[in-house]
């Protein structure tokens, strides 16, 4: 499915998004980041707490979006990754990790 909430959340099931949609509610289509997130087997948001990369402490840093649980090897997904973190945030960023983990984070400056 290629639409999510306003909030950038995803649907349970296309009848949850027909419900979604047929109360009034915004549909808008998903972001480039999150369906290369989602191609590469991650799970993302945009939702601060759900950050699992280990970055903290950004000053003047703002989330912008996670890609959690990244399966691939590294070669086949950082460069898309870094590249979609730039074009959202017009070049002020920070991507990566600091975990050693498979979740990356994208902050904007």
């Amino acid at each position: 499915m290629r639409l999510v909430r306003s909030d950038g959340s995803s649907f349970a099931d296309q009848s949850a998004c027909v419900s979604y949609a047929a109360q009034g509610s915004t549909l808008v289509p998903k972001t480039r980041s999150q369906l290369d997130c989602e191609s590469f087997g991650g799970a993302f948001s945009t939702n601060p707490a759900d950050d699992l990369s280990g970055i903290v402490n950004l000053p003047g840093g703002t989330f912008a979006w996670s890609c959690n649980g990244v399966t691939l090897p590294i070669s086949q997904f950082f460069n898309t990754l870094f590249n979609d973190c730039v074009a959202d945030t017009n070049g002020l960023f920070a991507f990566g990790n600091a975990n050693q983990s498979t979740n990356y984070s994208c902050f904007r400056f």
